[in-house]
């Protein structure tokens, strides 16, 4: 398996291209149900099998803020807005061997923290619940 750089990574609200992104993770977990009982005198370890609902957790990412930004001005929106106007949709962008998958999210903003510190960037911290499924493009060579 070859190594990727993240250099051309990007991540979209709607279809605008969020600007400055140092960093991003997400990541998809499944629960598990423990099905081990006491009278089984043959497996001296647990039993699981998989729950039946995934959890896409968050998006988190660093940006390098920009007041003026209109795509910053949006993720502020989206947080305001809330469950009113429901969720956003997000794509990730991630570069491959083959050109590029596309990970497509509904979510909406939970927080945004600002950190100005002496002689650095100011940088804002986003954090997004990922609801529902996910769609998986199939890898584009563009």
């Amino acid at each position: 398996m070859a190594a990727t750089s993240a250099q051309g990574a990007l991540l979209l609200l709607e279809a605008n291209t969020i600007a400055e992104v140092q960093s991003a993770n997400f990541s998809i977990s499944r629960g598990t149900i423990e099905t081990s009982s006491i009278d089984d005198a043959v497996d001296t370890a647990k039993t699981f099998i998989a729950a039946g609902l995934y959890d896409l957790g968050e998006l988190s990412m660093d940006v390098m803020y920009d007041a003026a930004d209109s795509d910053h001005k949006a993720i502020i929106d989206n947080l305001e807005d809330g469950v009113t106007d429901g969720a956003g949709k997000w794509t990730v962008t991630v570069p491959d061997s083959g050109g590029t998958s596309n990970y497509v999210f509904d979510g909406f903003v939970t927080a945004w923290d600002v950190t100005l510190a002496l002689e650095d960037v100011v940088k804002a911290s986003v954090t997004i619940k990922l609801t529902g499924g996910t769609n998986e493009s199939i890898p584009s060579t563009d």
